[in-house]
């Protein structure tokens, strides 16, 4: 594995927070700057002995700068953002024309792979990532679709010259690892709800199915698809297919919310699209199957560690963080979207 000198971090949340620690440990000569827009983070990162570079996702002068003293990048803040990843592109362009090599890991997401117009039906659809032309297939206005198209062209003009590679994780959960935010999106929204309203969300009684990953084992995929990318060659044909997933299980949304129910001592509740119980974002992902397979991981010798046997005992511990903060009383609720 070539050496690493230094890594730039987009995101310190949920993702982010937990990968830093990740990265801490396994580059340990490795300097690592990451891109805050709180100065409250600033005293814990001096602690870590981690940089940082003051700014928002859309200041594209300071993040091309970043990329530009820094030899590996990783975007873990969003799936979502343009501005921030053309940022990061020009950063890398600009290397390679002082011959600069640089590793490039983004985070998209399988939410890319939903099917809306087959609203209420099981399509049966499973991706894998050994098999690139069956994403590449997938339509332009897909979610995240703008935003890996512009890496995938990015990929193209700088052949050779960068190793550019997409992660696409399901559904995440877990209590995070990270020193700032520790929770995840989908299935907090469920668990928040549970807490507020008293009744467990249930998107409808289709057969949606998504894939899961335990933020624990996330990690470590982005660390195998992190040495086995600096292990390679710029001109390597490993690196002509960008795309890695990183799945343990699968499961009906149904089927998280009646867990959610089961622990909780509750009952379900049909949620639909504005009736408030959870966020259109939220919803928007239940309604809709998203299936994946992490062959190429798989390879790399990744193997999860937390399981669908596991997701109960793992959502206990959500729920009882959420409490910790107040979700359920007159305190500040947790908010979807907050925890990146």
């Amino acid at each position: 594995m070539s050496s690493l000198k230094s890594i730039f971090l987009l995101g310190t949340g949920y993702i982010g927070g937990s990968l830093l620690l990740q990265l801490k440990e396994a580059f340990p000569s490795s300097q690592i700057t990451v891109l805050i827009r709180k100065d409250e983070y600033i005293p814990t990162l001096d602690k870590l002995g981690v940089k940082h570079v003051k700014g928002q996702l859309g200041d594209k002068d300071t993040i091309s700068q970043a990329v530009l003293e820094n030899d590996c990048v990783i975007h873990a803040a969003t799936a979502d953002d343009e501005p921030s990843v053309e940022a990061v592109l020009e950063g890398i362009k600009l290397r390679a024309e002082k011959g600069l090599l640089t590793t490039y890991l983004h985070t998209s997401g399988t939410g890319e792979l939903m099917d809306h117009s087959q609203e209420y039906k099981d399509t049966g659809v499973v991706f894998s990532d050994d098999n690139p032309a069956q994403i590449d297939a997938l339509p332009d206005h897909a979610d995240h679709r703008n935003v890996d198209l512009k890496i995938l062209k990015a990929r193209q003009e700088l052949k050779g010259k960068a190793k550019i590679s997409i992660i696409l994780p399901p559904c995440i959960f877990g209590v995070g690892a990270g020193p700032f935010n520790k929770l995840s999106q989908q299935v907090i929204a469920l668990e928040t709800s549970a807490l507020n309203a008293g009744v467990v969300p249930c998107p409808h009684d289709g057969p949606h199915i998504w894939n899961y990953v335990h933020n624990k084992d996330l990690m470590q995929g982005y660390l195998t698809i992190l040495k086995h990318m600096l292990s390679l060659d710029a001109s390597d044909p490993d690196l002509d297919n960008p795309y890695y997933f990183c799945e343990s299980f699968e499961q009906t949304w149904k089927k998280t919310s009646t867990t959610i129910a089961e622990i909780m001592g509750l009952s379900t509740a049909r949620a639909t699209k504005g009736n408030g119980l959870i966020p259109e974002q939220a919803m928007s992902a239940m309604s809709a199957d998203s299936r994946s397979r992490a062959v190429r991981l798989r390879k790399l010798g990744w193997s999860p560690t937390v399981h669908q046997k596991d997701f109960k005992a793992e959502c206990e511990k959500e729920i009882e963080m959420l409490k910790q903060k107040g979700v359920g009383t007159q305190s500040r609720a947790y908010v979807l979207g907050e925890n990146r």
